[in-house]
């Protein structure tokens, strides 16, 4: 049944991508790069189903069911604005109404995506690939990781549920990462001193630690006080890709609100294979505080 569709979509020239670019991701769909199918003369969406429309920045596994026209043979999902679309072959006779036919998707979001209201789009196409109207769902997000406010903050995002590493290195050579997450040493008698506590900084959490995902995928070194100044450096580890194809990731440093520095890389397979330790991880920033 999602042969004809995806034959048309490819002979009208948009070729199928791995989708990882994509801010939406449909599990066991496949990806075209490019506008979402005009609307024709194809079957219609009746009804879509999903437990909430409140989501999180980065949610994952979030089911969206509904119901579509009899003469169904695919299901195209789109995030509005995004840089394409998935096809998934239409389901079973709809339990909740026996004359029109199912279809079921898993959806996952980047945690790229802004907090606010953003449209998905759901359209039918017959056998011969033309397409119906196409039927909105409006979700809300929350980004759950903003994160505290901070004299300078440091923050690593990615894109796929793998198990990326911040490290910062600050000017006395201290590092700060998932097995030290703070260079402040406590007293081992007497009261903690919150002062120099802040000033070392602090790692807030470690997203996706040993594939145990999360939906984070967002980790932040925060100094909420006046940071030390000198020379940081700010590296990415890849400690896993947890199955994934790739990892795209972005650090950005915020010092009193100004972003000074931003970088971008890919994580791959090779980045795995080095030891997670102290001064692990690819060169992603450097930049000096007065």
């Amino acid at each position: 049944m999602l042969v004809l569709p995806l034959l048309a979509a490819c002979e009208g020239g948009v070729q199928k991508h791995s989708g990882l670019t994509a801010l939406m991701q449909v599990q066991k769909g496949e990806f075209f790069e490019g506008a979402p199918p005009a609307d024709t003369s194809g079957p219609a969406v009746l009804a879509t189903n999903t437990t909430t429309t409140t989501l999180r920045v980065g949610q994952t596994n979030r089911s969206l069911t509904g119901s579509i026209g009899p003469t169904s043979a695919t299901v195209a999902l789109w995030l509005e604005g995004d840089v394409g679309y998935w096809l998934l072959p239409a389901g079973g006779s709809d339990p909740i109404l026996p004359s029109a036919l199912s279809f079921e998707a898993s959806l996952g979001f980047s945690s790229f995506i802004t907090a606010g209201q953003h449209v998905v789009r759901v359209a039918a196409s017959d056998s011969s690939g033309r397409f119906g109207a196409s039927f909105p769902v409006t979700f809300d997000f929350v980004d759950l990781n903003a994160p505290r406010e901070a004299k300078l903050r440091v923050a690593l995002s990615w894109d796929v549920d793998a198990d990326l590493d911040l490290h910062v290195v600050q000017p006395d050579g201290k590092e700060i990462w998932a097995r030290k997450i703070t260079t402040y040493q406590p007293p081992v008698v007497g009261p903690i001193d919150q002062a120099a506590a802040d000033a070392a900084g602090k790692l807030d959490f470690d997203s996706n630690s040993m594939c145990n995902i999360d939906g984070r995928r967002r980790e932040n070194v925060l100094f909420l006080d006046t940071p030390p100044s000198g020379q940081y450096t700010v590296r990415v580890d890849t400690f896993s890709l947890c199955g994934q194809v790739a990892a795209r990731w972005t650090v950005d440093v915020v010092s009193a609100g100004a972003t000074i520095a931003t970088a971008t890389g890919t994580a791959l397979p090779a980045s795995t294979r080095f030891p997670h330790e102290r001064g692990a991880g690819a060169l992603a920033a450097t930049f000096t505080l007065p």
